[in-house]
């Protein structure tokens, strides 16, 4: 048995085309010309074939190219107990062409049983060497429960099935069955293929979702429910991966949209899977592996004495109902984000319950569980801190836990070091991500090194205005360092700039990642913030109120990111 396991840096997902002797002898089936046997006996020559080209291409995954089917789907859907089908003339509208396709509807409840794709995985499994593993894929749960219910089958449904969650319970220990099955026949890498996600997507699918009635919600909710309840229970050992799309029919699609509106339903859960499976890893500066206990929003019980809170500040509002259920009477959040949000934080749950760090250090996932940490080895250290007022040893468990992982130093003055540390985010993190480059490329450029310092010089004016004092952070006093009043003495500041921020050059801001991945990105938690405290403390932020509307405008579609917006800001700089 090979010790491979999926996913590998690259692979290749779905059907390879069939070959034309392939296609005639199905043909040749169809219409009575050649025996079972004989067509069965073409199919494991294609096989062979198509294994023996995949190792020459050199992939670590070998697949039978899913010959045996005539569907992506149906197919495997025949294999259970409770489902029949017929050819009935109807199909699926593609883009520009309709899906030939079977009928394939309830005729009782859903069982497994021995399932032939179990035998079709025994003939790849043959195949496997030291190089290669035999992976297998499967269409998702989800699947077969949207098969089930889309409106030429429900009526027959609901003959077996009062509730979608009485169907969604036997799909998925049907699937739980069949797992077993294929891990007992030696597979340790099952693909999920899943269009549902896909179909979904979009403001079409929104709109026909509105127009009969139904919360998509509630559908993402039910999608996600039968994949993770046929999971359940599955051997440890056995890697199972998920392959989303929009759907392929001779080379065309079925829907289309961004999966912004799916992700958080789709690939939280892989993550979670990912860390109770794996752990949490990290690579880079450290090797180190945590076996950790995960779960999604919904899965939570319990109440906890400490929780960090990691999230984007957007997901703030959303979260801070469940934190206030799951936290310890004398529990404690301690926020590890971005930008100022302690206010927001002891408006619900209490200043005393709320304390805050600040990471002056990055990490980028690479993956489902995992994380590279590069920065100097110097820069790992928390500083964390608690409200004015408030009892400074409750930061002791605080303290205690962060350091498992690296030093944390608690400060006096914990807003004072937020807004030190939103500086560099507004100065760098935000021009960095409408240029569309590293923090590094703001002090490279000239004209975004200047733009820089006067976004910097309004968030040090609105601080002050708002009588906050700047703790140092990265070992400056920022304020300090980038004072000036003349010409001189600005481009003194100017040229030492790259020096002060020389720590943040490497770094790619979140927020361009999340503006190219179209997520929400965090502008309005950062320079947004500084807008809004300037028109609160009576204090001009138009170099921020422009680095926001461009912020926003990528965002939207209506421009993309270029060096060239510095443009933007020409006329409000000093001559």
């Amino acid at each position: 048995m090979s010790i491979l396991k999926t996913p590998f840096r690259y692979d290749f997902v779905g059907s390879f085309l069939r070959p034309e002797k392939l296609k005639q002898a199905k043909k040749d089936f169809s219409e009575g010309k050649i025996t079972e046997k004989e067509l069965n006996d073409i199919t494991d020559e294609c096989v062979r074939d198509i294994v023996t080209k995949q190792k020459a291409a050199g992939f670590h995954a070998i697949t039978d190219g899913e010959f045996r089917r005539k569907f992506w789907h149906l197919d495997f859907m025949w294999g259970f107990e409770g489902i029949a089908h017929e050819k009935d003339g109807g199909g699926v509208q593609f883009n520009g062409e309709m899906a030939d396709l079977e009928a394939t509807y309830l005729v009782g409840k859903v069982k497994a049983k021995v399932h032939p794709f179990v035998e079709y995985f025994k003939f790849l499994k043959q195949f496997e060497d030291e190089q290669t593993v035999a992976k297998y894929t499967i269409p998702a749960p989800a699947q077969m429960y949207q098969q089930m219910i889309v409106p030429q089958n429900i009526e027959q449904t609901r003959k077996f099935y009062a509730t979608d969650e009485e169907l969604i319970e036997d799909i998925g220990k049907a699937y739980q069955d069949v797992i077993k099955q294929f891990y007992a026949a030696g597979c340790r890498n099952l693909q999920l293929d899943d269009c549902t996600w896909g179909a979904i997507v979009g403001d079409a699918a929104k709109q026909r979702y509105q127009s009969l009635g139904v919360d998509i919600e509630e559908v993402k909710a039910r999608l996600l429910k039968v994949n993770n309840l046929a999971l359940e229970n599955r051997p440890e050992d056995m890697v199972i991966t998920s392959h989303i799309c929009r759907g392929n029919y001779h080379s065309t699609f079925f829907t289309s949209g961004p999966y912004d509106s799916v992700a958080d339903y789709v690939f939280a859960q892989e993550h979670v899977d990912a860390l109770n499976r794996s752990g949490a890893r990290i690579t880079g500066l450290r090797e180190w592996t945590v076996p950790v206990k995960a779960c999604t929003p919904q899965q939570m019980s319990g109440r906890y004495d400490v929780i960090l809170l990691l999230t984007k500040q957007m997901a703030n509002t959303a979260a801070l109902p469940r934190l206030a259920e799951h936290l310890a009477p004398d529990g404690i959040v301690c926020a590890l984000q971005n930008g100022i949000p302690e206010p927001e934080l002891a408006a619900a749950l209490g200043a005393d319950r709320v304390a805050g760090g600040v990471v002056t250090w990055n990490a980028v996932r690479i993956g489902a569980g995992q994380a590279r940490l590069s920065p100097p080895e110097s820069s790992l250290h928390f500083k964390i801190g608690s409200l004015p007022g408030t009892d400074p040893r409750r930061l002791d468990p605080v303290k205690a836990l962060l350091e498992r992982f690296c030093p944390a130093e608690p400060v006096e003055d914990l807003l004072g070091l937020r807004w030190s540390k939103l500086l560099i985010n507004a100065a760098l993190s935000c021009p960095a991500s409408i240029l569309g480059g590293k923090c590094g490329a703001v002090l490279e450029d000239a004209r975004w090194r200047r733009i820089a310092l006067y976004l910097l010089r309004e968030c040090i004016a609105v601080g002050h205005a708002a009588g906050v004092k700047f703790e140092p952070v990265q070992g400056y006093d920022y304020p300090a360092e980038l004072a000036f009043s003349t010409l001189r003495e600005e481009q003194q500041v100017l040229a030492k700039m790259p020096e002060l921020f020389a720590r943040n050059a490497p770094a790619v801001p979140s927020m361009l990642l999340d503006l190219q991945k179209k997520r929400p990105c965090e502008i309005g938690a950062l320079n947004g913030f500084v807008c809004r405290t300037g028109l609160e403390r009576g204090v001009p932020t138009p170099f921020n109120d422009t680095a926001v509307r461009l912020v926003r405008e990528i965002a939207a579609g209506e421009k993309t990111f270029s060096p060239e917006h510095a443009v933007e800001f020409a006329a409000l700089l000093p001559e």
